[in-house]
């Protein structure tokens, strides 16, 4: 269920941001050397990076947050790039009623950069029941 609610968002995503070369899983690409991936940009890669358990649980189910990262990048001299990234963030933040989860864009980060490419990591925070 809970990676339901993350596909759900990548197809959201590919369908009403066509800009976006790839949206995807995350899979690390931008922590080390990954030559099996072959980057295209602006692109936004998902994942879901933590639960916290709320007080709201009880025996039977399980209530918390779930934190999801959107690594975005971009090339930052190309300012189609950067409006692109600019819309990003309205849109997920406009998703606060997304598919039965209350999203809440929660912070903007820069994640990194390399060679003229910037990466953020948009962080968003809805909240799950699991029984």
């Amino acid at each position: 269920m809970i990676y339901d609610n993350l596909d759900k968002l990548i197809s959201y995503l590919k369908t009403n941001m066509p800009q976006l070369k790839q949206v995807d899983y995350y899979r690390g690409e931008f922590e080390s050397d990954t030559s099996e991936w072959n980057p295209v940009f602006p692109v936004a890669l998902l994942n879901l990076s933590g639960f916290t358990k709320t007080e709201e649980s009880i025996s039977t189910v399980l209530a918390g947050d779930i934190i999801i990262n959107v690594f975005a990048a971009i090339k930052f001299e190309d300012d189609s790039q950067r409006q692109i990234l600019d819309r990003l963030i309205t849109t997920l933040n406009s998703l606060f009623d997304f598919e039965n989860m209350m999203l809440k864009l929660n912070t903007v980060q820069l994640h990194g950069y390399f060679f003229g490419i910037h990466i953020y990591r948009i962080e968003l925070v809805t909240q799950i029941y699991l029984q």
